[in-house]
């Protein structure tokens, strides 16, 4: 049995200055200055080219609605909505801290003591910036685990929005690299399926990370040939 996908390209009138006019919504990226858009291009197919060179050979089943809540490391997580209003759940595993990456998924507990929340909403979309959110979401999750307690992060399906700050949070506390970190996420849930917008934000705080390391050891260097004086 085979089946057969058509193609349809369409082209706009006025480029995409027109294009960025009518559907905004639709626009990822916007450049004047033709460099750009091809360093965009080039960006995009890069990291398309890494999401697979990642995923192959990886299970991706679907995430069923049904899935318990994973966790990932000591103390940390990962689920989805129906993990944040499961009380048994959380009293099994002494959850008190639950990171709400949703815009829209109630903070079930937030009136009962004991519960520690946060609510970081992220849109699940090619758009959304996640650099500046990272970091306090990074916070709240070493603060449960400094306080003995465990923290569930969680989206709406947990496959895209808390997996990817599970990852960011590993590449944060265990120094992992950013493939070796989805790797392990990924072993632990299969399901996970972080957009491509994220992965490439996640990849290029991994590639600055390792730029900064490497300006680090080269002023180490320095000094100590220098005998310690800039």
């Amino acid at each position: 049995m085979t089946s057969k996908c058509q193609l349809f390209i369409n082209f706009k009138q006025g480029g995409l200055k027109e294009f960025s006019q009518c559907y905004q919504n639709l626009l990822a990226f916007h450049s004047d200055h033709p460099d750009s858009v091809t360093n965009a291009i080039d960006r995009i197919n890069s990291l398309a080219k890494y999401h697979q060179d990642i995923t192959t050979n990886q299970p991706n089943p679907s995430c069923p609605l049904n899935v318990k809540a994973t966790e990932v490391m000591p103390n940390v997580f990962l689920g989805n909505a129906t993990d944040a209003k499961d009380e048994v759940l959380h009293d099994l595993h002494n959850i008190r801290y639950i990171l709400n990456l949703t815009c829209n998924c109630p903070n079930y507990f937030y009136d009962k003591p004991g519960y520690h929340y946060k609510q970081v909403q992220i849109e699940d979309s090619c758009k959304e910036d996640i650099k500046e959110i990272i970091p306090e979401a990074i916070n709240f999750i070493d603060q449960a685990r400094s306080n003995n307690c465990s923290v569930l992060i969680h989206c709406q399906g947990g496959v895209s929005r808390s997996p990817t700050v599970t990852i960011a949070y590993l590449m944060h506390a265990n120094k992992q690299p950013f493939k070796e970190a989805y790797e392990f996420v990924k072993l632990k849930r299969p399901c996970i399926a972080p957009n491509l917008n994220f992965m490439g934000q996640l990849w290029e705080m991994d590639q600055r990370k390792n730029t900064n390391a490497s300006q680090s050891d080269c002023l180490l260097k320095k000094l100590i040939c220098r005998g310690g004086k800039e």
